[in-house]
């Protein structure tokens, strides 16, 4: 993996039932390390954070879709439901780029939890309803978060089940 020059976090919350092609996360770090359109103040106490120059290239995840949905009918649809795949891509990456897959409920199921984006390539995480609806109430929305390189995309799930 590549050294870790500066931390962002960048969190990517989206309405359920809102779907766009892709999101892009991420941003050229400044001379004095912030992302573009950020201040340095209150990063690392205050005190700016050594960063690539403007030349470097982006530091950026990108997820698609933005987000997912599903409706599951009790006794007619399968169990487990598929409800998606999300696809990872950190384009400019000089080298594999680690994730990890985390915040589902239990009727829901991520695979892979976690792997590595290789690089100029994407990374598939399949999403499942699993039918376990053991002390759950509605509504069935959950949050897949993906963290990687330092970025964290919040991908929502709005779940419908019919019983």
């Amino acid at each position: 993996m590549r050294p870790l020059m500066a931390l962002a976090l960048v969190t990517l919350l989206a309405a359920p039932g809102c779907l766009r092609d892709r999101v892009v996360l991420g941003g050229t770090l400044r001379d004095g390390g912030a992302p573009d359109g950020a201040s340095d103040a209150g990063m690392d106490g205050g005190m700016p954070l050594d960063g690539p120059g403007p030349d470097a290239p982006a530091l950026a995840l990108e997820v698609s879709p933005e987000a997912l949905a599903f409706t599951h009918v009790v006794g007619v649809s399968p169990c487990p439901q598929p409800v998606g795949t999300v696809v990872l891509r950190a384009p400019g990456a000089t080298e594999a780029t680690a994730f990890d897959v985390d915040a589902l409920r239990v009727f829901l199921q991520a695979t892979p939890t976690m792997g590595a984006v290789p690089t100029g390539g994407e990374a598939r995480i399949d999403v499942a309803f699993t039918c376990d609806l053991t002390g759950e109430d509605p509504p069935f929305d959950a949050m897949l978060v993906l963290r990687a390189d330092g970025l964290e995309a919040n991908v929502p799930i709005a779940g419908t089940v019919i019983f």
